[in-house]
């Protein structure tokens, strides 16, 4: 633009909406930053400052608060965070190092969520077996989390006159097989993504379609739908089949966003 003595119309229209972009850009930044050191004089902690500039795009502004070694060091759930910012910044492998470090602290403490993050750096880096382990893992987890819970509702010994267990143990079953599949749910769609990452459809397929059998009506069906569609061809119904001796509620076919190649 400096080398040009005239614009074109359309040229200086581009170039308006540019610098007003940058304008509000600008203020958003100036905004959030200073509520944030208002904050932060209050006594706000650093992963509590850095957690709302991230959710808010504000992604350097976020590695700002926890660019300090020390509180990193003391705080998992900061390391975490961390890693997803260098993972947004570019610095995968940076992201796979604080991942590791972690890690071995997460042996000591199972507590410290660390798999999914890690899943994530793996994949940053090329790295799709661990990938695909952590996410398993990850599954797995859930899985004997929740069992957990149901075995601690069979009592080892229990009076003939007693009746509330059956009620109490069958609740508990309900309650397993809810809440696994709606863990599960979205570790199985990260799952697939992985493997179409991977260069492997048929593997992504199988597990879009272990969703559909899971949970027909979950809310990730319209996801699935898509890339269903863009791996097979197959567009399956916006709504679930209604059982037998429903009627299903008239919807409008909506097309999808991208079309099949």
């Amino acid at each position: 633009i400096e080398d040009q003595d005239e614009l074109s119309d359309d040229a200086f229209a581009r170039l308006r909406a540019y610098t007003d972009h940058l304008e509000k850009l600008n203020t958003q930044i100036t905004q959030i930053t200073q509520e944030l050191n208002v904050q932060q004089e209050k006594g706000a902690e650093r992963l509590q400052l850095a957690s709302q500039a991230y959710q808010n795009g504000f992604v350097l502004l976020a590695q700002h608060y926890l660019d300090d070694p020390v509180y990193l060091a003391q705080n998992p759930l900061a390391q975490n965070l961390n890693a997803s910012i260098l993972m947004e910044v570019g610095q995968s492998e940076a992201a796979d190092t604080q991942m590791s470090m972690l890690e071995q602290k997460a042996v000591q403490n199972p507590q410290i969520p660390w798999r999914a993050q890690a899943a994530f750096a793996n994949l940053g880096n090329g790295n799709y077996r661990g990938c695909f382990d952590l996410w398993r893992q990850e599954i797995r987890a859930h899985e004997e989390a929740r069992i957990a819970g149901v075995l601690q509702s069979m009592p080892l010994i229990q009076p003939i006159s007693n009746s509330f267990w059956p009620t109490q143990h069958a609740v508990s079953i309900v309650n397993y097989l809810y809440g696994v599949s709606q863990q599960q749910i979205p570790l199985l769609l990260n799952l697939a993504r992985c493997e179409i990452e991977a260069g492997q459809p048929e593997l992504a397929t199988a597990h879009l379609r272990e969703i559909l059998e899971t949970e027909p009506a979950t809310a990730y069906r319209p996801v699935v739908r898509f890339y269903l569609y863009q791996l097979t061809g197959e567009l399956i119904p916006i709504l679930p089949e209604a059982p037998a001796g429903q009627t299903e509620p008239e919807t409008e076919e909506l097309p999808l966003v991208a079309p099949k190649p």
